[in-house]
């Protein structure tokens, strides 16, 4: 075999190929492997598709692996599983075919595998109902519209296009909505001109487009972040200035160096315990933000209201601007303040659930403490350490206050109730950052070939494939999104049904 890499051993091989099996869906996994045995991504897919392909030829293994990435019959399927399943790139692919399997394929033929596939597949879904939309833009080279469904993840639309303008970003959702019945409930995205004025652009006026946008609650916060992280720059500067003028002072010799140097070391030592206090004050601003924009009070059990946290964040942004002499600080309170209105727009939704939990369970007390538990759940599910461990006691001891007043089965009933209305409301958009982030690393292995077709064979690929952990575990976009009508088929195998299906129209 041409390619050696003789300092990493047979075991070491099978290591990586079934560590990359359990964790190749996680951000960087490759790379960091790579780095670990110095070795290049290439040599890491190798190790993965020799370590399935031993999996497969195991007579005792009661069921096939799955995915069985570069084990399948025909040299279409090998080229599409392991393009989509390992994200390789087109040289990757040659490499693999040919030492692995023997095969001699030129980089032309499997581009064109791709290409005709893709060619195949839509790049846009029509939708005939009320929906909400998260939309964002992703550059390679050009830019990529990307809109997704977020409750789902259903990638509605993926498209390369030559500009982002209002004009462009209009035409997508107009495409996306059918006439008819469809209608767009709301746009959830961050503040580009491009996406906020396509919504004035399909609805006719900029009073229709703002009742519908919602800016992303990251996008609009991350201005408070970036100012808190300056005045900690800042704060660390003013220290060490403090502890050079303390140096300065201690090796003063004459009564008058001593003096001056004492009056500079309590100057920097001022403005030192100044940036601190700035710092502690918008490290406990942020935080008590960050609570109220919560949909349930966690202390109460309550939904909160928008006109109380209306008057809530003021409050906050005024001491922001008034206590804390940082520019980025004031400036970013300022910004925030300018978009209240689209940033508190799934308050409204919180106000629609709110009269809907009301009517499926009458009992306050006992409602408040689903809510109670609801957000001790999701807060629990991204801490750790301390603060983990006192929520997870708080939700015990909450959850058997509750079972003491009402039947388990009642319990289990409305306490899905609540999950199933509650996670319906959408505060961000990191649902698409998170489908960027999965398509990026396919992008980065094209080195810029990325053209239309294949990006409707990454939505099919992505819509088609289940999710590999987490509360969706075992079901795929498409099934989340259109129900009973998608199928829990293989993504290869509806693959080659679009295939044979076009076959035969053609024929």
């Amino acid at each position: 075999m041409a390619f050696q890499r003789n300092h990493v051993r047979d075991a070491e091989r099978l290591e990586i190929g079934l560590h990359v099996l359990r964790y190749k869906s996680v951000y960087g996994v490759i790379t960091d492997l790579a780095r670990k045995y110095l070795v290049s991504r290439w040599f890491i897919y190798y190790c993965y598709a020799q370590f399935l392909l031993v999996l497969e030829l195991q007579k005792e293994l009661a069921v096939s692996v799955v995915p069985r990435v570069g084990c399948y019959a025909t040299l279409e399927e090998r080229v599409l599983s392991l393009y989509l399943e390992t994200e390789a790139s087109i040289s990757g692919m040659r490499r693999v075919l040919n030492q692995l399997f023997g095969q001699e394929v030129s980089s032309g033929r499997i581009s064109e595998i791709l290409t005709e596939y893709g060619s195949l597949l839509p790049s846009h879904e029509t939708v005939t109902c009320r929906l909400k939309f998260v939309s964002d833009e992703i550059f390679v080279g050009g830019p990529i519209l990307v809109t997704v469904e977020p409750l789902s993840a259903y990638l509605l639309s993926l498209e390369v296009v030559e500009s982002r303008d209002k004009v462009t970003w209009g035409a997508c959702w107009f495409e996306l909505v059918d006439a008819e019945t469809g209608r767009i409930e709301r746009i959830v995205a961050d503040l580009a001109k491009g996406l906020v004025g396509g919504l004035e652009e399909i609805l006719g006026t900029r009073k229709a487009g703002t009742q519908i946008f919602q800016g992303d609650l990251f996008h609009l916060i991350m201005r408070l972040v970036a100012g808190i992280t300056r005045a900690e720059r800042k704060a660390y500067a003013a220290i060490t200035q403090e502890y050079d003028a303390l140096e300065k002072f201690e090796r003063a010799k004459s009564e008058r160096t001593l003096l001056k140097r004492l009056a500079a070391y309590e100057t920097a030592h001022a403005q030192a315990e100044q940036w601190m206090q700035w710092v502690d004050d918008s490290r406990y601003l942020f935080r008590e933000l960050q609570e109220i924009l919560r949909i349930v009070d966690v202390r109460t059990g309550e939904l909160r209201r928008r006109t109380d946290v209306l008057a809530e964040v003021e409050t906050i942004l005024v001491l922001f601007e008034q206590e804390i002499a940082e520019e980025k600080l004031r400036k970013g309170a300022g910004f925030l303040r300018e978009h209240l209105d689209a940033l508190l727009r799934y308050f409204d939704d919180v106000e629609d659930a709110a009269q809907v939990l009301e009517r499926a369970i009458p009992d306050a007390a006992v409602r408040q403490d689903l809510f109670r538990l609801y957000a001790l759940q999701q807060q629990r599910r991204v801490a750790s350490g301390t603060r983990k461990r006192w929520l997870e006691a708080q939700w015990t001891g909450c959850h058997r206050s509750l079972l003491t007043r009402i039947a388990q089965a009642d319990y289990e009933r409305w306490s899905q109730r609540v999950e199933q209305t509650l996670d319906a409301i959408i505060r961000s958009s990191s649902v698409v950052e998170n489908t960027n982030g999965r398509l990026r690393r396919f992008f980065d292995s094209a080195r810029g070939q990325i053209t239309q077709s294949r990006l409707n064979l990454l939505r099919f690929y992505l819509n088609h494939k289940p999710f590999e952990r987490g509360r969706r575990q075992g079901y795929s976009p498409a099934q989340l999104f259109h129900g009973e009508q998608a199928s829990s088929e293989h993504w290869l195998t509806l693959l080659r049904r679009v295939k044979e299906a076009e076959r035969t129209a053609t024929t």
